[in-house]
C-alpha cells in the first residue's frame, strides 16, 4: 500500500515533469510487477502476508538508522540522532532499510556482513530469513520512491530546482537498477 500510494502521488506530480513520468511508467512500474511476483513467490506460507508479526519477534527500530544520522564525538563514541519514526517493527524492515538507504555508502562486502550478522541476532524467528528474502527488493523500490519526495513539494514541480530533481531522479534510477540486479542474482542476500 505504501509503495502504491507513493507511486500514485508521484505520477500526478510527474504529469508536470516528463522525465519523472517516463521513469515511473517505463522503469518503476514493470519492476514493481516483478517485485510483487517475487514477494508472492517467496513469502513464507506459515504466516499470512497481512498478519501482525508477534510482539516477541519485533524489535525497537530507529527506522532511519545509519551513519548519516550519527555524530562521532571527540572521544570516538558514536551518537545516533533522528528518532522521529522510532518504534516497534519487523526487524526485516530495519535490516533492509539499512541495506538500501541511499545515504549509506556500503560496498557489497559490508552489506553482506550486515545481513549475515543481523540474521544471527534473530535466531528464534523461524521465518526471518524467508521474510527478508521475500520483502527485501520491495524495500529497495520503496527507497527508490522516497528519494523522489522532492517532486511532492508543496510548491509544485515547476517551482523546484531542476538540478536537484535531476539528482533525485538519478538516485531513484540507480536504486531501481540495484533492485533489478538483486532480483537477477540467484544467490539473493542470504
Amino acid at each position: 500500500r505504501q509503495i502504491d500510494s507513493k507511486r500514485d502521488r508521484l505520477y500526478l506530480a510527474g504529469q508536470q515533469c516528463r522525465e519523472l513520468e517516463a521513469h515511473l511508467v517505463q522503469c518503476f512500474d514493470p519492476l514493481w510487477c516483478k517485485v510483487r511476483t517475487h514477494l508472492q513467490k517467496f513469502w513464507p506460507s506459515s504466516i499470512g502476508f497481512c498478519d501482525n508479526l508477534p510482539l516477541g519477534y519485533r524489535t525497537l527500530s530507529p527506522s532511519d538508522f545509519g551513519f548519516h544520522n550519527a555524530i562521532r564525538e571527540t572521544s570516538g563514541r558514536i551518537k545516533f540522532l533522528d528518532f522521529e519514526y522510532f518504534g516497534w517493527d519487523d526487524p526485516v524492515k530495519l535490516v533492509s532499510d539499512f541495506w538500501w538507504h541511499p545515504g549509506m555508502k556500503l560496498d557489497s562486502k559490508m552489506r553482506n556482513s550486515w545481513v549475515k550478522e543481523a540474521v544471527r541476532i534473530f535466531p528464534r524467528d523461524g521465518s526471518f530469513r524467508s521474510r527478508l528474502n521475500a520483502t527485501h527488493p520491495a524495500f529497495g523500490l520503496r527507497w527508490s520512491l522516497i528519494v523522489l519526495n522532492y517532486f511532492l513539494s508543496k510548491h509544485g514541480v515547476s517551482k523546484i530546482d531542476e538540478q536537484r530533481w535531476r539528482t533525485q531522479l538519478s538516485k531513484s534510477k540507480e536504486l531501481c537498477g540495484m533492485v533489478t540486479d538483486w532480483l537477477n542474482d540467484e544467490r539473493s542476500i542470504l
